[in-house]
C-alpha cells in the first residue's frame, strides 16, 4: 500500500478503526493500493454524508461532524446542507413546544411514526431555548454568507457553523 493511500483511508474513515479494517479487507489481493483506488472504491453516495453529518452534529461529535462535512462538500453544495439543517432546526423547535408527539406530527404534516418526527421528539430536551435561538441566528448568518460571500469562504463558514451547532445541540 502506498503511504498516500493509507493517508487517504484515514481521511475517508477518520478514527473508525472498524471501517478502516473492513476497507483493508476489501483491498486485500488487489495489488498495490493507490490513492486513486481508495478514492474510487470508497466514494460516498451523495445523500449518505448528509445523514451522517446531521447525526454527528446532534451528538455533539465535532470531529466526526467536520469529517462528514468534508465528505458532503466533495459531492454537494453547502446550501443543500444548510436547507437540511434549517428543516432539522424547525423540527427541533416545534418538538420543544409540542404537547405530544401526535401534535408534533400534525404540525409537521407527517405520521407520528415517521422517523424524523420520532427523532425530533426524542431529542426535544437537548439544548435550551437559547441554544435553539443561537442556532437559528447562526444558520441565517451562514445562509447570507453562502449566498453573498466568495465561494472560497464557504467551507470555513460551514465548519464554524458545524462546531457551533454541535455545541448548542448537545446542550453544553
Amino acid at each position: 500500500m502506498e503511504a498516500a493511500a493509507a493517508t487517504a483511508l484515514v481521511q475517508r474513515f477518520g478514527t473508525d478503526t472498524a471501517a478502516i479494517g473492513q476497507a483493508l479487507d476489501q483491498l486485500v489481493g488487489s495489488g498495490t493500493v493507490t490513492v486513486e483506488a481508495v478514492a474510487a472504491r470508497f466514494r460516498n453516495r451523495p445523500d449518505e454524508p448528509m445523514w451522517h453529518y446531521a447525526d454527528a452534529v446532534a451528538d455533539g461529535d465535532v470531529g466526526q461532524a467536520l469529517r462528514r462535512l468534508s465528505d458532503f462538500l466533495t459531492h454537494g453544495h453547502p446550501l443543500q446542507l444548510l436547507a437540511f439543517l434549517e428543516t432539522d432546526l424547525k423540527r427541533r423547535s416545534l418538538a420543544r413546544v409540542a404537547p405530544s408527539m401526535e401534535v408534533l406530527a400534525e404540525w409537521l404534516d407527517a405520521p407520528p411514526k415517521h422517523f424524523p418526527v420520532e427523532k425530533a421528539w426524542n431529542n426535544r430536551a437537548k439544548g435550551t431555548d437559547d441554544d435553539l435561538r443561537r442556532a437559528l441566528s447562526a444558520i441565517a448568518r451562514a445562509d447570507v454568507s453562502l449566498k453573498s460571500d466568495p465561494e472560497s469562504t464557504h467551507r470555513v463558514t460551514m465548519e464554524r457553523l458545524t462546531v457551533a451547532l454541535a455545541k448548542w445541540y448537545r446542550g453544553k
